[in-house]
C-alpha cells in the first residue's frame, strides 16, 4: 500500500515546520503587548527577536538547550552594553 502523504509536502526540517505554522494568537497577541510596552525603534526586529525566543520555549527543547539559548542571548546583551560603555 503507498504511503498518501507526499515527502514533498512534509517540511525537510524541523525550521521549516516552525516557520510553516504561524504562532498561536494568544502568543502573538502577548507579544504585541510587550512590544507596546517597550517602545522598541525597530519594531520588526524586535518582534522578529521576542517572537523567535517564544517560538523556541513554545516547541519545548530539552533543558540544556534552553540553557544554551538563553547564555547566548545573555551574552549579547553584556556584549551590547559593554559597547555602549566604550563607544
Amino acid at each position: 500500500m503507498s504511503d498518501v502523504t507526499s515527502s514533498a509536502s512534509l517540511p525537510s526540517s524541523r525550521a521549516e515546520a516552525a516557520v510553516a505554522a504561524p504562532p498561536p494568537a494568544a502568543h502573538a497577541a502577548l507579544v504585541e503587548q510587550l512590544l507596546d510596552a517597550l517602545a522598541p525603534r525597530d519594531r520588526k526586529l524586535a518582534r522578529d527577536l521576542i517572537q523567535g525566543a517564544v517560538d523556541l520555549v513554545a516547541h519545548e527543547p530539552a533543558t540544556l538547550d534552553l540553557k544554551i539559548a538563553a547564555a547566548a542571548i545573555n551574552e549579547m546583551d553584556d556584549a551590547y552594553q559593554m559597547f555602549k560603555l566604550v563607544s
